[in-house]
């Protein structure tokens, strides 16, 4: 882990990103993930790096319920391409941010739940009640929670009973 520390900072262009489904199977998927990163300069003498990169994933894919974990995974750095260099890091607009993941199922819900509880310090039936009126989206219910704490609408036996 310490080699990690010794890497010098980087940025990469989101906009460069390419995503190929190599192998697919019920209980595992090899991805790759390529693009364009570089190594801002530490002064104005020294010009930044760009780079480009391909990292391969073999993924693990459990309870088949869409939860995967990395098994292996290989990084391959290089100079830029003449092509990558003409087109990277030219969209300065910033990436939606708006995507709201929804629980897809019981599990996804009691994790909402208990991330939610463990943020607010609500008990577990205020935690599920706000979810549930925010349908599961925890950037949502988490507004509501403020919004209803700064109007002292929450009752004392709302937080951390324990239940």
């Amino acid at each position: 882990m310490k080699l990690f520390g010794q890497l010098p900072p980087t940025e990469h262009d989101p906009y460069s990103f390419k995503v190929d489904l190599i192998h697919y199977t019920a209980y595992c998927a090899v991805i790759c993930i390529s693009g364009v990163l570089r190594e801002p300069s530490e002064n104005l003498l020294v010009p930044e790096r760009l780079l480009g990169f391909s990292r391969t994933f073999v993924l693990e894919i459990l309870n088949g319920d869409g939860e995967c974990c990395i098994i292996n995974e290989q990084l391959h750095v290089y100079n830029a391409l003449s092509t990558q260099v003409a087109t990277c890091f030219k969209i300065t607009k910033p990436i939606n941010s708006t995507l709201t993941l929804h629980a897809q199922n019981q599990k996804e819900q009691q994790q909402l739940a208990d991330t939610l509880k463990i943020i607010t310090n609500l008990n577990t039936d205020w935690s599920r009640k706000c979810l549930e009126e925010c349908n599961f989206d925890l950037k949502k219910a988490l507004l509501l929670f403020v919004d209803l704490y700064k109007v002292d609408k929450i009752p004392p036996e709302a937080f951390n009973n324990n239940k």
